[in-house]
């Protein structure tokens, strides 16, 4: 599953060699999603959706990802539950977004409160993860460190 597909390009290379799915609420990127994956010669399952209630089944995907837009979703850890909700047990999570820099380097702190200031909402990721049920791991990929790429691993209710 790719939350939040945007215009379809990370769609569309998933869909090169997996069975996939995406969801977005704007009601626009459906269509040009759809162009895109047409484009490339692939298919892939679109949904218009809100992340914040996802219209699948729990349990249904092995993978999630999403890319550059949690820090847009209003309402961040009912986001991170329904994602976790419709993830297998032992299934893979990643997100990029934007983050402070651990080192709080100037240009990485600019970059992240630009972010902001465009209407963003910047999280501290590796404590929502925590929270609802994620081990994950965080690391700085860009950005001067303002960009945060985050591997989660839903545990299983055993564990």
């Amino acid at each position: 599953l790719e939350a939040s597909f945007g215009t379809g390009y990370l769609l569309t290379r998933l869909a090169e060699r997996f069975d996939t799915t995406g969801i977005d609420i704007n009601s626009e990127m459906p269509a040009v999603a759809r162009k895109n994956l047409e484009k490339a010669g692939v298919r892939a399952e679109i949904f218009r959706a809100s992340v914040e209630e996802l219209p699948f089944r729990d349990k249904s995907f092995d993978s999630i990802v999403s890319t550059m837009a949690f820090s847009g979703y209003p309402d961040g850890r009912l986001a991170l539950q329904e994602l976790r909700r419709v993830l297998k047990d032992d299934g893979r999570l990643i997100i990029v977004d934007p983050g402070y820099p651990s080192d709080g380097n100037s240009l990485g702190t600019i970059s992240t409160r630009l972010w902001k200031a465009g209407g963003d909402i910047i999280r501290d990721v590796p404590v929502f993860l925590d929270q609802t049920g994620f081990e994950a791991e965080t690391r700085e990929i860009g950005g001067f460190g303002s960009i945060h790429l985050h591997l989660a691993e839903k545990r299983s209710s055993g564990r």
